[in-house]
């Protein structure tokens, strides 16, 4: 009897073994589910007469709830956005000074820090910026300007180091806000509103919003939705999450397409999950933050196991351009 393998088991034994390797080293796949959740990061805020006042920087929310300070900016200025790298090494963050005098205001810009060395950079001073969003290559950092050298209500790209920054050309007649890369950073996510909508807080949110997806370059841009802003791409490029805006409020999941792929809940005429507020994904694509002005939920990416965390939140919704979103730490 021959017991010599054949050409043909040899070769599928090869294929067994490539398509195995992957999930046996703990590689990442295109959906991110190796990478693990970190905490999330957010600047806690209380307020006086609906203006922010800062409670002592960038705090780390523990998976019950709890904040631990994380680090301490110089200054009296606020920060007013967060922003994690790929690895979780560096965050990126923006300073904002409300009344603040010199030379405290010399802080104002988006700054890197590196938090095992503590080594703080101001990458670009003078940029008033907000709504931080760090591109999973790790090579860009896209944000919105608040006022400062930039124009207000557009979005900005830059490089970790500061270079090369310029502004997003949407061709919108609003103010952007809420960029969020897709997974390769080649296009943006966005939400724009209309200029009818007060510049400062207002409750509810303006609802003339809309969502479009646009060529990281600032060509193609393409409508998505109306009445809904603060869109967040999922680790894995197939899902938009998307806060709805009206009768219907609560968290949306689009497709890149536009197509609605929300879980449906009982018989409710409303197709959303969750809570109304600021999605933000974990980095294994598997749950979703929800910042509202009650607090953080957390809930699987399903919409199931709707969970309050915490009642702490960053700067909520005290400017209608967009809620601060909080940031989640990879790992």
């Amino acid at each position: 009897m021959n017991l010599r393998p054949t050409r043909g088991l040899a070769v599928l034994t090869l294929v067994l073994v490539a398509m195995l390797l992957p999930s046996l080293s703990g590689a990442t796949t295109s959906s991110g589910s190796s990478v693990r959740n970190g905490r999330l990061t957010i600047s806690p805020f209380s307020y006086d007469n609906q203006y922010p006042i800062p409670n002592g920087g960038i705090d780390t929310v523990g998976p019950h709830g709890g904040t631990h300070l994380l680090y301490l900016p110089k200054g009296c200025c606020i920060v007013f956005g967060l922003a994690w790298s790929p690895k979780g090494t560096l965050l990126a963050y923006s300073l904002t000074c409300i009344s603040c005098p010199p030379p405290a205001d010399s802080a104002l810009g988006l700054h890197v820090v590196n938090l095992a060395t503590r080594k703080d950079i101001r990458i670009l001073p003078g940029y008033d910026g907000f709504d931080l969003d760090w591109s999973r290559q790790g090579s860009r950092i896209a944000f919105v300007m608040l006022g400062g050298l930039g124009a207000s209500g557009s979005i900005y790209v830059t490089k970790p180091n500061g270079t090369h920054t310029r502004r997003v050309l949407t061709g919108t007649q609003g103010r952007d806000t809420s960029p969020s890369f897709s997974p390769r950073g080649t296009r943006l996510v966005f939400a724009t509103l209309d200029p009818s909508c007060p510049k400062s807080g207002s409750q509810p949110v303006c609802s003339d919003q809309i969502v479009s997806i646009v060529h990281a370059n600032g060509s193609h841009r393409r409508f998505l939705i109306a009445h809904a802003t603060t869109p967040a791409w999922s680790p894995s490029g197939r899902l938009i999450a998307i806060r709805t805006l009206g009768r219907c409020s609560g968290i949306k999941l689009l497709t890149p397409t536009g197509k609605d792929v929300t879980p449906r809940r009982g018989r409710s005429a409303c197709r959303v999950i969750g809570v109304a507020g600021t999605p933000i994904w974990s980095p294994n694509g598997r749950r979703i933050a929800i910042q509202t002005t009650r607090g953080i939920y957390v809930m699987k990416a399903n919409g199931t196991g709707l969970a309050l965390l915490t009642r702490q939140t960053g700067a909520g919704e005290l400017f209608a351009i967009a809620p601060v979103r909080p940031a989640w730490r990879p790992r």
